[in-house]
């Protein structure tokens, strides 16, 4: 046998593979890039705190360790920076979005208004499911959903695409509540803002978004939960009613129930279709490795951020099952909301 023969092409092969494998290991690098992640409401809230939180700790888990900016995009309850992902922003990584939960949903409700396919974006994980309430100011004397029936109360919204639309029109409709939502505000911040000053008496939104923002309001007294709304209730607010626990017949408690699946979205970090497998998983690989770290989470604490994480394959089975409501309860939750 002619060993030389033999040696010459396995020396080409393995010349090749070290030539694959450099190019792999290079294009997997994101060394030298700057990674920007758009938020779909305004500096303040717990969509933009939770991207900062990334922002901070993430890079250290990416090969290359690229750096990693916000951007918010406010506008139209998130629709605005949910297009821009998916339309325009750069395929390859370089931008991830942070976007409001309720979204999958807007769009199965909405699909002419919806510029997005929220099944087609590549989940990378989430950080936590979000329990949602609708509160109202103190000096409205309304601590229930028998008060929030008697009297006419100003709610603010982002947009239609918003649990801070979607769940008061909902229950307007449903549940005899007389809301009167208040268009224009870009994010809970400005809303916050309008309740102390009485311009609103109220808002629906995460109930981190005051647990984690107006913690003194809840423990002075100044904002009463008439609802929550998710799939169970949260354990720090037990006594408040569940929206599911409120319907009145079948056909309206699978209409909470689509509702009530956005909370189990959460605050998740995506990125646009159309990134290479690849890059999805190292970005996954580098979300679920941060998720673990001590100082990551430390930070998390120091912020009063929950994190109750999932993994980002979780997360795109949930869209993927909103995306694929049953018609029938598309069609009746969409005549309530009048879309």
């Amino acid at each position: 046998m002619n060993l030389r023969k033999l040696a010459v092409p396995a020396i080409a092969a393995a010349m090749t593979l070290g030539v694959v494998q450099t190019a792999t290991a290079q294009s997997s690098s994101m060394a030298g890039t700057q990674i920007t992640i758009f938020v779909g409401t305004s500096a303040g809230s717990t969509y933009d705190t939770y991207a900062r939180l990334i922002a901070d700790h993430m890079n250290r888990f990416i090969p290359g360790d690229p750096g990693i900016i916000v951007q918010n995009q406010p506008g139209a309850g998130g629709s605005k920076a949910a297009s821009y992902i998916y339309n325009v922003a750069p395929k390859d990584g370089t931008a991830l979005g942070l976007v409001q939960q309720n979204l999958p949903l807007f769009q199965i409700l909405s699909p002419a208004k919806a510029k997005f396919d929220m099944a087609k974006m590549n989940w990378i994980g989430t950080l936590t499911d979000i329990a949602s309430v609708v509160a109202l100011w103190h000096k409205t004397g309304a601590k229930t959903i028998a008060d929030a029936q008697k009297g006419v109360f100003a709610v603010g919204t982002t947009g239609r695409g918003s649990e801070t639309y979607q769940v008061p029109t909902v229950m307007n409709k449903m549940l005899g509540t007389k809301f009167k939502l208040v268009a224009g505000y870009k994010g809970i911040s400005g809303m916050d803002v309008a309740i102390e000053q009485g311009e609103l008496h109220g808002r629906g939104g995460s109930l981190l978004s005051w647990t984690s923002r107006k913690a003194d309001w809840i423990r002075d007294g100044k904002v009463n939960f008439v609802v929550q709304i998710g799939l169970q209730k949260a354990k720090e607010i037990p006594d408040v009613p569940l929206l599911l626990d409120l319907a009145k017949d079948d056909r309206s408690r699978r209409m909470f129930e689509l509702l009530s699946s956005a909370g189990a979205v959460g605050r998740s970090l995506l990125a646009p279709p159309g990134v290479p497998a690849a890059r999805v998983a190292m970005l996954r690989k580098a979300f679920n490795e941060m998720i673990l770290d001590p100082t990551f989470l430390a930070d998390a604490k120091k912020r009063s951020l929950p994190i109750n994480a999932g993994r980002g394959e979780t997360v795109q089975k949930i869209v993927e099952k909103t995306a694929g409501a049953p018609k029938p309860i598309v069609d009746d939750l969409r005549k309530v909301l009048g879309m």
